[in-house]
């Protein structure tokens, strides 16, 4: 494997840090970096053959990083090895841990198994940091403080350029509907002590994007129906983001697209066939924002709303990555302009699509 000058130097950088978190945009080739820095130490150290783990979050980057450390040679039936964050692995007896989609560390089940090891410990992601300060500083501690950033403009070249076309719709009369269930479950959520304990602009905007989703998102029909219609106009390789596997599940039927979520039977399977083109449109739950590897994907239809800048950014490099015959991608999202809360949210996304320098993003 040829790497590019910037993952070469991001190798360089590895191999002179026992501990570094990378940070890189969506399709700069990350898994890559990682195997191609392990083959580096290797080539250095003759008599190289120290335990090395891998954690990912999906069985997808399990089989993602498997892949890559067999294409740079550093990788047989004895290792390294791989596996879901989920099983919890105990990786004290380890010399190196890699560790995919690091943004998630913090969290009580990813610290616990990073901290088993003793040893290297080398993070990658695209979107590390959040609003909450501390997490932020318990992520580079885990990493031992040291960062190194791969800048957009590096990857630029490297990926396909993207436009963002705004869709608009809504059910007549659902933005009162809404508001008036929103009173409704906060009067009855302010019951309890949780809901008591916050200050009521926070139990407000809590019990609100609870109602938002159920209503403005999942059992929004005009909304539903703008989907269903952007999806069939479109012949390209297209995948549609949903938030929960009921709302997958019911777009799937309707745009003759092949549902695709966590648990469910074939799953591998599907997304194989959609990346070799043998099936059109996938509807995917939040399994698919990120790290999964679709080059292919010319049309992404995003149906999620809500405002994270990292989740915004992860969604959207889903569709970013060049394939042969692919000039452009197109990201549909929507405005949602007569829901106040999910308009704001949309508004968010705008900026962040402005600052990522896709064509149509701040057009809202």
């Amino acid at each position: 494997m040829e790497l590019r000058p910037y993952q070469q130097k991001a190798v360089e950088w590895l191999c002179e840090h026992e501990r570094g978190l990378v940070v890189a945009a969506a399709g700069s080739g990350k898994t890559w970096v990682a195997a191609a820095a392990i083959q580096a130490v290797a080539n250095r150290t003759p008599d190289f053959a120290p335990e090395i783990g891998w954690i990912a979050n999906t069985k997808e980057q399990v089989q993602q990083a498997v892949a890559a450390l067999k294409r740079f040679g550093v990788w047989d039936d004895h290792g390294p090895d791989v596996a879901c964050a989920a099983f919890g692995q105990d990786w004290s007896d380890y010399h190196c841990l890699i560790v995919d989609e690091a943004h998630h560390a913090p969290s009580p089940t990813w610290r616990k198994q990073i901290e088993s090891c003793k040893g290297v410990r080398w993070g990658f992601t695209a979107t590390p940091w959040g609003r909450d300060r501390e997490r932020n500083e318990q992520l580079k501690a885990l990493f031992g403080g040291n960062v190194y950033v791969i800048e957009r403009e590096e990857v630029a070249s490297n990926l396909c350029p993207a436009r963002v076309v705004w869709l608009d719709a809504c059910d007549d009369g659902l933005p009162g509907r809404i508001e008036a269930e929103t009173e409704k479950v906060l009067s009855q959520r302010l019951r309890f002590r949780r809901y008591q304990r916050m200050p009521i602009q926070q139990a407000r905007g809590e019990v609100a994007w609870g109602v938002c989703a159920e209503l403005g998102i999942a059992g929004n029909a005009a909304r539903n129906n703008l989907i269903i219609a952007t999806a069939l106009a479109h012949s390209e390789q297209t995948v549609v983001l949903c938030n929960t596997v009921a709302h997958v599940k019911d777009l799937a039927a309707k745009i003759n697209g092949v549902p695709c979520y966590s648990g469910m039977p074939k799953r591998a399977e599907t997304i194989q066939k959609f990346r070799e083109g043998k099936i059109q449109r996938i509807v995917a739950s939040t399994m698919l924002d990120e790290g999964a590897d679709l080059p292919c994907i010319e049309v992404l239809i995003l149906c999620g709303a809500g405002r994270a800048e990292g989740r915004v950014i992860q969604r959207a490099g889903r569709a970013l990555r060049p394939h042969p015959g692919k000039l452009a991608a197109t990201i549909y999202d929507f405005k949602d302009s007569t829901i106040p809360l999910m308009h704001r949210h949309a508004q968010c996304r705008a900026e962040i699509y402005e600052k990522l320098g896709y064509a149509g993003g701040f057009e809202l």
